[in-house]
């Protein structure tokens, strides 16, 4: 008798040991690839980590041939980035979902990514260098919200971008932030500010693609975020110099016109958002 009782006390004390041990270590990562942009690592995982409390980021380096190892070392040592090497070959490729020449692996690094942390992350960012998240909310905020629709089965969050322009700055000097200097953003009504990206659950994700899910297991859900409550900032142009250098599609008439259609707004939400931050 005495024996049963105790089997059955150390079963009642297992099972919570259990629920620790089975729940995932990081509420939200991040999972991004990217290209030569070293100059922007920094910031960008500083805000996220930071701000966002997210400390864990799965960054798969595609052909970079820039200083990016000297910028991500530190975060790499401390366990904040895993880097991936993922190079354009055909077998990190998946193809028939996207027609520009790098959409193919940046598919097959997010479905390596979904397939490789299940049971670590509960949610997942797939996200560009160049995009921030930015709840109208405290961080705090955001990862209840996370729970709720956790619970709700809801499998893949899209959330709105906004597209933010120039702000008529040409270069930003040594340690100054993007996001400080670029505060002007398209319209509400620009067609950009009604593109998304997604966070996602792992465990839900079949298929992941650049802006959402194409496909998720049974019994999950695919929901868009109000704009009122959580945004993707996207800062696609940069200053007036990276636009000029790397946007080499556009003619020059068609980017001045461009560029004036994405720097009519003002817009301080992150910078109100950090200084909730701050007062936490």
């Amino acid at each position: 008798m005495k024996k049963k009782v105790l089997l059955a006390t150390f079963a009642l004390l297992l099972v919570p040991l259990i629920l620790v041990l089975n729940k995932p270590r990081y509420p939200l990562a991040i999972c991004a690839i990217f290209h030569n942009e070293a100059p922007f690592l920094k910031e960008w995982i500083d805000y996220h980590h930071d701000e966002m409390g997210i400390n864990k980021f799965y960054l798969y380096n595609n052909n970079s041939t820039d200083d990016y190892l000297s910028v991500l070392a530190p975060y790499m040592k401390s366990g904040v980035v895993q880097l991936i090497d993922w190079p354009s070959i055909e077998e990190n490729a998946i193809h028939g979902f996207g027609e520009f020449q790098q959409v193919p692996y940046q598919h097959g690094a997010y479905q390596h990514c979904a397939e490789k942390i299940k049971g670590q992350v509960d949610w997942i960012a797939m996200i560009d260098i160049d995009e921030y998240i930015v709840p109208n909310m405290s961080a705090q905020a955001f990862y209840k919200l996370l729970e709720k629709e956790k619970k709700e089965k809801t499998g893949s969050l899209k959330i709105y971008w906004k597209v933010f322009g120039t702000s008529n700055i040409y270069t930003l000097n040594e340690g100054e932030k993007l996001i400080d200097h670029l505060v002007m953003r398209a319209s509400e009504e620009h067609p950009w500010n009604f593109q998304i990206k997604s966070i996602h659950q792992p465990k839900a994700l079949r298929r992941p693609l650049v802006h959402e899910a194409k496909k998720l297991h049974k019994g999950y859900l695919k929901k868009s975020l109000p704009k009122e409550l959580c945004r993707i900032h996207h800062y696609w142009t940069g200053t007036e110099n990276r636009f000029w250098e790397k946007r080499k599609g556009f003619t020059k008439e068609a980017a001045i016109s461009f560029l004036e259609e994405l720097n009519r707004v003002e817009d301080l939400s992150i910078q109100a958002f950090r200084l909730t931050e701050e007062k936490q």
